[in-house]
């Protein structure tokens, strides 16, 4: 709510619903700084690329890529990861 005055008198006024109530006192004004951004996902989503993969447990053509580490500290290798859209079901290559 925002303080208006008007004419007299003095309100506060909701900006969504522009309910307003007289004030009857004088008010202590406070303001917040900065406002911080909120992403909502309403539903899983991966965020990886599609690329074209059969799936080795459904025959799915379509499956999420990426790659990481395995190995020991001295001999490290890059592994491909997949995980098919259709069924979930995820393997590695490599």
């Amino acid at each position: 709510m925002i303080p208006v005055k008007k004419g007299k008198n003095k309100y506060l006024v909701c900006t969504s619903c522009k309910h307003r109530e007289k004030l009857t006192a004088h008010p202590k004004l406070t303001t917040k700084k900065g406002k911080e951004k909120i992403t909502v996902i309403e539903k899983d989503q991966i965020m990886l690329p599609v690329v074209h993969k059969i799936c080795p447990k459904c025959g799915n053509e379509k499956a999420y890529w990426w790659t990481g580490g395995q190995g020991d500290e001295e001999e490290v290798s890059e592994a491909q990861f997949f995980k098919c859209k259709k069924c979930g079901y995820t393997w590695k290559e490599g």
